[in-house]
């Protein structure tokens, strides 16, 4: 809880100015905006919910953050199918040091012998039944796109995301709330497991269903 308030407490000291348009094509990450800024402070209690609308340009934000902190290790981002082509061609456009591995095209990759600047694309289907695999190495970062995927705290999905390990994590997606709060509670016991306490106690507090 500590480092939460100390985090937290930083946010009034950011500015909302976002800098990121002038090199974007370059895949250029300035410490100055407010993306960078705000999910830096976010790394320091291990993990984010970037919630802008849809159509804001979020898969382009989290490419640049992997780009940012590719030097650490390799990253993990969870997509639905539909969305993993579009991840493997913005990357290109827009970060082209990352290598982007799609894991439904190369399910031979030796986890362990992955890198830095190697970012592993894979479907919510795929990471559940091969879960044992994913499970091998702690990844630097690990993204959930469209996380509203996991929003069913008992789906087999989620309890597979819930395994992975890693050092910072990040969910996107435009809805997290599409029902009720528990599916927040959800997102966020992802995020930071613990962070709004056990699900019984949060849907005894704020769940009207």
């Amino acid at each position: 809880r500590e480092k939460c308030a100390d985090a937290v407490g930083e946010f009034g000291q950011i500015d909302a100015g976002f800098a990121l348009e002038d090199n974007l094509a370059q895949g250029d990450f300035r410490e100055g905006g407010a993306v960078g800024q705000n999910i830096a402070v976010a790394l320091r209690i291990g993990g984010v919910c970037l919630a802008d609308d849809m159509g804001l340009g979020k898969t382009i934000e989290l490419l640049v953050f992997l780009k940012s902190v590719a030097h650490d290790g390799p990253s993990l981002v969870v997509v639905p199918t539909s969305l993993t082509q579009n991840w493997c061609s913005e990357g290109l456009r827009f970060t082209p040091t990352l290598n982007l591995i799609h894991f439904a095209t190369d399910r031979d990759v030796d986890f362990k012998s992955l890198q830095a600047n190697d970012v592993l694309i894979v479907s919510y289907g795929l990471l559940s039944n091969t879960i044992e695999r994913f499970e091998e190495i702690t990844w630097n970062v690990v993204v959930l796109d469209e996380a509203q995927a996991i929003k069913n705290a008992g789906a087999q999905r989620t309890g597979a995301a819930k395994r992975l390990q890693s050092r910072f994590r990040i969910v996107a997606t435009g809805t997290p709330i599409e029902n009720n709060l528990m599916e927040f509670w959800s997102l966020f016991d992802f995020i930071i497991p613990g962070l709004l306490g056990t699900r019984n106690r949060f849907k005894e507090l704020f769940d009207d269903d």
